[in-house]
């Protein structure tokens, strides 16, 4: 594999998104960042009440999926870590998220979870909804 002169990364290597089993998606990213494949969790805190308390969740914003950057000859150990189903792709051939997360690399490291506080019935774009909530 060769390096970009500008930017530094290591070309051959793509994003990818996988599907994972229900509830593992944090175990998939720490198992990933173990393997030193680098993995993207977006994560989002969320409020949860019990019967006796309420306690902010940090929950995945995607739940059921994991982002990963990796080489084509890392697929074989991506699919081999425990909780991954499978590559998101159409037939036997995992489809690169072209794109859509190359500017991650672009900022210094940081927390990967948005700050979201709705409650039942809001909608984050501010939007009126049909009964005059906003």
């Amino acid at each position: 594999m060769s390096t970009g002169s500008k930017s530094g990364q290591i070309t051959g290597l793509h994003w990818y998104a996988l599907r994972t089993r229900s509830r593992h998606e944090k175990m998939v990213r720490d198992q990933l960042a173990q393997q030193g494949i680098e993995p993207l969790l977006p994560t989002v805190k969320r409020l949860s009440q019990w019967k006796d308390r309420k306690k902010e969740v940090e929950v995945p914003l995607f739940s059921g999926y994991c982002f990963v950057r990796f080489a084509s000859d890392q697929k074989l150990p991506v699919l081999k870590t425990v909780g991954v189903v499978d590559i998101v792709g159409g037939g036997q051939r995992p489809e690169a998220l072209v794109g859509l997360l190359s500017a991650r690399r672009e900022r210094p490291a940081e927390p990967h979870h948005l700050p979201l506080e709705l409650q039942p019935g809001e909608r984050a774009d501010g939007e009126e909804l049909g009964d005059g909530r906003k």
